[in-house]
């Protein structure tokens, strides 16, 4: 299984897309949405309704929001200011959350990703809003998960 990111902060549709055509012409990843807020308009081609549209129309990939991949409301709320002033703060927290939530995610593994039995697992792109995946909780997520499915890889695009 491969473990894809991608960031849309600061790149117009037309750049997005092509990095995804790159991916989805090889695979058939599903795209799961882990954004802090998806229906940011900053990018307003990438909200969560229009990009359910533009990828609907323009790929063949399947839409996923998934909230276990989240932020807790209490991270949410401190993002703004441990993203840009202490990351080796929030990367700890963030991690301890995921693994609070594991019986969780692993259910969502087991029963979204892998299909046919449990022999067969989807790739999957974990969509963040951060063009860079260095501070990015997408980053986090994908480790994370690698280290759940194994033989998995991650690639940031």
């Amino acid at each position: 299984m491969k473990i894809f990111t991608i960031g849309h902060q600061d790149v117009d549709a037309e750049a997005f897309f092509r990095k995804l055509s790159t991916i989805v012409d090889v695979t058939n990843p599903v795209i799961v949405d882990i954004r802090i807020n998806p229906s940011d308009r900053r990018s307003d081609w990438a909200s969560q309704i229009n990009l359910q549209f533009l990828l609907r129309r323009l790929t063949i990939l399947q839409y996923s929001r998934q909230e276990i991949l989240n932020l807790s409301q209490r991270l949410k709320q401190d993002f703004p200011r441990l993203r840009s002033q202490n990351w080796p703060e929030f990367e700890p927290q963030f991690r301890k959350l995921l693994d609070e939530r594991s019986p969780s995610i692993e259910y969502w593994i087991r029963n979204y990703l892998f299909s046919r039995g449990g022999d067969y697992c989807s790739d999957v792109i974990l969509l963040g809003s951060s063009f860079s995946h260095r501070y990015c909780h997408r980053r986090i997520v994908a480790e994370y998960l690698r280290s759940k499915i194994k033989g998995s890889t991650i690639h940031h695009l």
